[in-house]
């Protein structure tokens, strides 16, 4: 979304470091998901990073905090009672006359629903169009505003100055919605300011925005604030014409203006002088001059090629011109054009890698991207090993499937940095894999007790009959001197109602991965300061890799508690691991007493093992709850897949209310020969929904099996067992989801050394291993359905695939679960935008997701500050510094104390609301360089900006920027000022145009954050081209695997 006037070409900002290195591009922009994960979406111009040292930017970077409603106490003289749909009595003087599409007025009608009108007051609280208005009409925000309940504050009206001027507000802060509600509140108003010192009547209109949280009132088709018809934005003569009117693009369109979306209205800007949630009109003569509103949902288009759009809202007297500067786009029509209008676009088909191009509309700029030629890929897309001491997987399992049309692929290993000790191998190295029949390729580490300290390998696998091919870096981050603390989960949610019987423990399984024994122990403040939560125990001893699990019960006592979210941070701490603390975050809902009923089952997978002619293994407690209120009844039925009925439930039937039915689950081997045994249960409730619980059961053949210890049984095959899904099992929108796996084989010990994958709403999800055979990810729903497939599949290089599929249901998130959320592989460096990928010390990163700030607000002195806007994030045991919030991105540097070798927590905190957890391994450098449209940000030897005019030159000298550089000499605190010199620990090495050149610097730039400066001399090798592919590589890792990164030379 963009917004402009005659001559104004700049877009929307979300300042950062790497704003820190960008020359006024404010293009604003999100991590989207369009299927997988592991590729997503960014606004093409985000980050273009036309590189200037940071600390000037940072100097001179606007401070958003502030907001863009104006607070003088003039404007806030007057109110309007508590109504709905109501205005003033009167027309209200203004102070100053103004010339409105001819006529001229004084004064003006004041209506509550968003927006002011000449000639008489408005009561509509539907929009239906600002063309349909029969009075000249100034609509900031037009919708069924309620000012009747508690929370909402009241409409109000003045004058006061602006800038020395007269001006006129209405005032729109905190209000709610039709019918009386005041759980979500928008912060909006309309300031008048004359201007008759340029001609009589002249003035400037200007709408503020600080906060959008709803669009729609109950009568206008919405519910819960959403929906329906929405607002509308604009102005219009009165004359009932679509030529006298003007919308803002948005305008009744679902979800676009709030702050939850990438185009809402605190995020625009027109006329404004960069302050954000202002745009401007400048009436002159008694007519708007020309505005421009544009529209485009940037996306990468696939290789195939497609058709494209941008809408344009303009005056219908207004003219504007569309262009193209790549000869794989064509736009159809003429190029001169006027008033209203939608630009579409076609975009040919690829052949080639991916590329990049930019169309021009109405004098913005949308960079249009395009996939490369590609038919395969490969799941999980980066393989990421952290060990201590001596031990490792042996074993990784890879899916290759095939995009479209069956591919003979071919693959092969490399090791590129980590010594040659470190050997490898693939199997199968060929194969054909299509659409419905995906291969599996095994990498084998073959001396995995000779493991370098880190290193890094790639995986090719290629398309042998069209070329295409996709890599797969392979990053071992091993700690030789400490264990690393991993846990089965991050995340627990508790779901009871008020005055109700406290839900069923869950269990938090705790692993190491070094050699030796590991003490861990929760944090006693935490529990202290949030009584109603509790660990047992808080403290206990992590066996040696691959000796077992430690476990600590977490429960929830909500006695005494009102109505609410009650949320907890619980560090954890591990003497001696490498990523101590790692972090939980507990989440408690007690909902009204008056909520519905609720089915909850303790677990939704069992695993038995026995002996075969041994005895029947200890029975296993399924606990069934109600997480709303009232009756709830429940009817248990077994089913075996064969093996006859060895599978009983006590008791079959009962109730879960007023407190949980606890029923004990039995697997008898009477008469089993040995194998892997499946069955499940059938859970139907009074509230007419039913639920699978599935077992598995492990008949060992000799030497009675366990999840620990396989005695003298050879394992014959393997079996998957999620405990977190299951057919009938239902879901919320953005609440966080752990995915909770079991890999056993045949004799009943677990299986380390699997490779699992979660399909799910398009996407698809690497399950990690804890340790003992359990496996654990995270799942964040995203979109609602009463209806959507949940795929597991288990790859082991002895055992084959397993996969299980069920039928899920994910519901709309509720109004009060209204806590940031992280997107999905939603941490990423900031140069290069690598998803899934490590993160380094020191790094530059980019957090996605939703509801983190309520307003923009960036650090403006260094060093960085840890909380902007009632925000911090949390990575280990540190605030990491800030150089950005917003409402759906954060960017941050990782603090130079955090150490390699293992995964680290971080967590978003909102005012006190928090994320759940993610995991991310931390590698000593993630090499990327800054770019923008794809080309690389720099600076020839004289510090201009290279670009298609002021190329880089063979035989000068070429200044790069980039990010993950790793510890330098010396090494600056975190958040403060680089010295005037430094030097990267890790050396690099840049290529353009493959040819290796001599690097003279690299280091931080001076008196930077985060940012690193690479110079290098161009040889007269170099090729000369328009688009000459530059990268660094560092520590076997080569910057901006997804796009590349170029430069004209000459």
């Amino acid at each position: 979304m963009a917004m402009k006037s005659c001559g104004d070409k700049k877009k929307l900002r979300k300042p950062s470091q790497a704003d820190a290195v960008v020359e006024n591009d404010t293009n604003n922009g999100v991590l989207q998901a369009h299927g997988n994960p592991y590729r997503p979406v960014y606004s093409a111009a985000r980050f273009v990073a036309f590189l200037i040292l940071s600390f000037v930017i940072l100097a001179t970077a606007p401070n958003a905090d502030a907001g863009a409603v104006r607070t003088n106490p003039g404007f806030l003289q007057n109110s309007i009672p508590r109504n709905d749909d109501g205005s003033t009595s009167n027309s209200i003087p203004i102070g100053f006359e103004v010339d409105f599409f001819g006529l001229k007025f004084t004064s003006a009608y004041v209506n509550n629903n968003g927006n002011i009108t000449f000639g008489g007051p408005l009561a509509t609280f539907t929009p239906q169009g600002l063309s349909a208005s029969p009075l000249r009409i100034i609509a900031p925000f037009w919708a069924d505003v309620d000012t009747r309940a508690s929370r909402s504050e009241l409409v109000t009206y003045g004058q006061d100055t602006v800038n020395g001027r007269r001006a006129f507000g209405a005032n729109y802060v905190n209000v709610g919605y039709f019918g009386s509600h005041d759980d979500k509140l928008n912060s909006f108003q309309l300031i008048l300011i004359d201007r008759s010192d340029l001609g009589p009547g002249n003035f400037d209109i200007e709408f503020n925005y600080d906060r959008i949280d709803w669009e729609t009132g109950d009568a206008s088709g919405g519910s819960g604030g959403f929906g329906g018809t929405p607002a509308s934005a604009g102005y219009s003569n009165g004359t009932l014409t679509a030529d006298g009117s003007f919308e803002i693009l948005g305008s009744r369109q679902r979800g676009i203006f709030l702050d939850s979306s990438r185009f809402g209205l605190i995020y625009r800007s027109l006329n404004s002088g960069g302050v954000r949630g202002r745009v401007v009109f400048f009436v002159r003569s008694g007519n708007v001059e020309c505005s421009y509103s544009t529209l485009s949902i940037d996306q990468p288009f696939p290789w195939e090629g497609g058709q494209g759009a941008v809408q344009v809202a303009a005056p219908s007297q207004c003219p504007w011109s569309v262009t193209s500067n790549a000869g794989f786009i064509t736009i159809p029509g003429d190029s001169n054009r006027r008033g209203s209008g939608i630009v579409d676009y076609i975009v040919a088909e690829n052949r080639g890698p991916a590329r990049s191009g930019r169309i021009i509309v109405a004098g913005e700029s949308y960079i249009v991207v395009q996939d490369g030629f590609q038919t395969l890929r490969v799941n999980p897309p980066t393989v990421s090993i952290s060990t201590a001491g001596s031990q490792a997987q042996t074993r990784i399992s890879l899916r290759v499937e095939a995009i479209r049309d069956p591919v003979i692929w071919a693959a092969a290993v490399t090791v590129k940095s980590g010594g040659a000790q470190w050997r490898m191998q693939l199997t199968p190295a060929t194969g054909i894999a299509s659409v419905d029949a995906p291969s599996t390729v095994v990498l084998q580490m073959e001396n995995p007790l000779l493991l370098p300290s880190s290193a890094v390998a790639e995986i090719l696998v290629w398309d042998t009959i069209f070329g295409p091919s996709v890599a797969v870096p392979v990053i071992l981050g091993t700690n030789q001197l400490g264990a690393g603390l991993e846990l089965s989960q991050s995340s627990f949610f508790f779901q009871v109602p008020q005055a109700g019987a406290a839900p069923p423990a869950q269990t938090l399984q705790l692993s190491n991965t070094g050699d030796l024994s590991l003490g861990w122990t929760i944090d006693a403040g935490t529990l202290i300061a949030n009584p109603w939560l509790n660990f047992s125990p808080t403290s206990g001893v992590a066996p040696a890799r691959g000796s077992g699990l430690s476990n600590s019960t977490v429960s929830v006592n909500p006695a005494g508690l009102s109505a609410g979210i009650y949320q907890a941070l619980v560090p954890i701490h591990a003497a001696g691991a490498v990523n101590s603390p790692q972090l939980v975050s507990v989440t408690l809902r007690v909902v009204a007493a008056s909520t519905a009923s609720s089915p909850e089952s303790s677990t939704k997978g069992f695993v038995f093992a026995s002996q075969q002619g041994g005895v029947a293994p200890p029975a296993q407690n399924l606990t069934i709850s109600n997480t709303g209120a009232g009756q709830l009844l429940f009817q248990l039925s077994t089913f075996t897949d064969a093996g006859g009925p060895w599978l009983t439930v006590s008791p079959p039937s009962g109730s879960a209310a007023p407190a949980p039915a606890s029923v004990q689950v039995r697997a008898n081997p009477a008469g089993l020969a040995a194998g892997i045994y499946r069955g499940r249960i059938l859970a139907n409730y009074s509230t007419g929904s039913a639920q699978e619980i599935n077992v598995t059961f492990i008949v060992a053949s000799t030497g009675r099996g366990t999840l620990f210890s396989r005695g003298e049984c050879t394992p014959q095959g393997m079996d998957v067992i999620p405990t977190t899904v299951t057919n009938g099992a239902n879901y919320t929108v953005s609440v966080p989801q752990p995915l909770l796996a079991w890999v056993v084989d045949s004799c009943g010990l677990g299986v380390r050394d699997a490779t699992l994958l979660a399909d799910v709403e398009g996407i698809t999800i690497p399950l990690e291993s804890v340790g003992s055979g359990l496996y654990e990810a995270q799942w964040l729903p995203s979109l609602a359905s009463t209806s959507a497939e949940f795929v597991l599949t288990a790859m082991h290089g002895a055992y084959g695939t397993i996969q299980r599929s069920f039928l899920i249901s994910i519901s709309s998130s509720p109004t009060d679960l209204a806590y940031p959320v992280i997107s999905t592989n939603g941490v990423v460096e900031s140069a290069g935008f690598t998803p899934g990928g490590p993160l380094a010390p020191g790094g530059m990163i980019s957090v996605f997701g939703t509801r983190f700030a309520t307003i923009e607000a960036s650090s403006t002195s260094l060093p960085l500050q840890r909380q902007l806007a009632g925000v911090s994030l949390r990575i280990g045991g540190e605030d990491a510094p800030l150089f950005y919030v917003g409402p759906t991105q954060i960017n941050a540097q990782v603090p130079y104390g955090i150490r390699p070798g293992a995964n680290v927590s971080i967590v978003v905190n909102s005012g006190g609301k928090l994320s759940a957890p993610q995991s991310y391994l931390v590698v000593p450098a993630r090499p990327g360089l800054f770019s923008g449209d794809g080309f690389a940000a720099a600076l020839d030897g004289q510090s201009r900006r290279i670009t298609a005019t002021n190329p880089a030159r063979r035989g000068n000298a070429l200044q790069l920027f980039a990010a993950g550089l790793g510890l330098t000499d010396p090494q600056p605190q975190s958040g403060a000022a680089s010295p005037p010199s430094s030097s990267v620990r890790i050396s690099v090495r840049v290529k353009i145009g493959g040819v290796e050149v001599p690097v003279t610097y690299q280091g931080l730039a001076p008196g930077s954050v985060g940012l690193y400066q690479i110079n290098v001399v161009l040889l007269d090798s170099v090729p000369v081209g328009n688009e000459v592919p530059v990268v660094i590589e560092q520590d076997g890792l080569t910057s901006n695997p997804l796009a590349a990164v170029r430069l004209p030379v000459r």
